[in-house]
């Protein structure tokens, strides 16, 4: 999810696949569970995959945000140094595609608890962008 209101609400990810409703790491908002039905077990569930995951998902932010400050950095100099841009580049690119396999992992985990009534519904709004009110 990279822009709007992609992956959990901090601007990236997603691509319409990932997000489980507004909020950081895929968050199930009070209009997702009621239009999926969700019930309270697999509230709770939800809950314990962002739970299990939250520390790892912030920590990959936060090494996100410094790749991105080292670029700007680095792209600030008078005499930027190309292979040195390249370079953090690809260590900011590791980073983020670690990013996408965690988001990914939890998106199957969290897809592994509904039912197919409830997928099929959940592709339809993600299909439709229907995730996004509150």
């Amino acid at each position: 999810m990279m822009g709007g209101h992609a992956m959990g609400g901090f601007g990236m990810m997603d691509g319409h696949g990932m997000m489980w409703g507004q909020g950081m790491m895929g968050e199930i908002s009070p209009y997702m569970a009621g239009a999926l039905d969700l019930s309270d077990k697999q509230q709770a569930q939800i809950a314990d995959i962002q739970r299990r995951h939250a520390r790892e998902h912030w920590d990959l932010m936060q090494s996100l945000h410094g790749h991105g400050q080292k670029m700007m950095e680095l792209y600030g100099e008078d005499d930027p140094e190309p292979k040195a841009l390249r370079e953090a580049y690809m260590e900011m690119s590791e980073v983020h595609g670690r990013m996408i396999e965690l988001m990914a992992q939890m998106h199957r985990e969290m897809h592994g608890i509904l039912t197919e009534e409830q997928r099929q519904r959940h592709h339809q709004m993600r299909r439709y962008g229907d995730y996004y009110r509150d």
